[in-house]
């Protein structure tokens, strides 16, 4: 999923599993990666 791609998409479907923070760091790298369950959980 590109950035562009990533950057149409809402937290609102993702509040589940991630946090605004992960979220938002997720959105703004420039790669390819699907979301984890938490960013935070894999550091």
């Amino acid at each position: 999923m590109s950035k562009a791609e990533k950057q149409s998409l809402r937290y609102s479907d993702y509040y589940w599993c991630m946090s605004l923070k992960d979220f938002t760091e997720w959105i703004e790298a420039d790669d390819d990666q699907e979301p984890g369950t938490s960013y935070s959980d894999q550091r």
